[in-house]
């Protein structure tokens, strides 16, 4: 899901929540409850700083990961 808000402000729960792409609300419950991991906030402030080829590297590099880590979950 991608949103148009600040990772703080979703911790501070402060105005109107709202993504660029449909989403339902367990969707957003999902991502309030994971960005009140601590010290989450400042790294995603961090994160959404970084230029977009960047951005877009980390998320690579995280999939990457998300798939081995499945893999070794299904063997």
């Amino acid at each position: 899901m991608k949103t148009n808000v600040s990772a703080n402000w979703i911790m501070e729960g402060k105005g109107d929540f709202w993504s660029e792409e449909s989403g339902n609300d367990k969707e957003k419950l999902i991502l309030r409850t994971i960005l009140k991991i601590p010290g989450l906030g400042e790294v995603m402030e961090k994160f959404v700083k970084l230029h977009q080829e960047d951005q877009n590297a980390v998320i690579e590099i995280i999939n990457r990961i998300y798939y081995l880590s499945m893999s070794k979950f299904k063997k």
